[in-house]
């Protein structure tokens, strides 16, 4: 059930900073690079470290988006 939760979570979070960068480059390389990295992680450890890298993945992902569209 934790592991359920913690996928569900990472799922959200890659879908919500793909829409917030509306499909550029940004939001491709960060569904492709960092979040599948972190759920390897999560996996090997037990699943339980998802949630938290997912809520401080978040917090560092809607800080870097604000900037980012700030300079374009």
């Amino acid at each position: 059930m934790i592991l359920d939760l913690d996928w569900f979570l990472l799922a959200v979070n890659v879908a919500y900073t793909y829409f917030m960068s509306r499909g550029k480059k940004i939001g491709l390389w960060i569904l492709l690079g960092i979040q599948p990295g972190w759920a390897l992680y999560g996996w090997q450890t037990g699943g339980h470290g998802i949630i938290a890298l997912s809520v401080f993945y978040s917090i560092i992902a809607i800080m870097g988006i604000r900037k980012w569209k700030k300079e374009n």
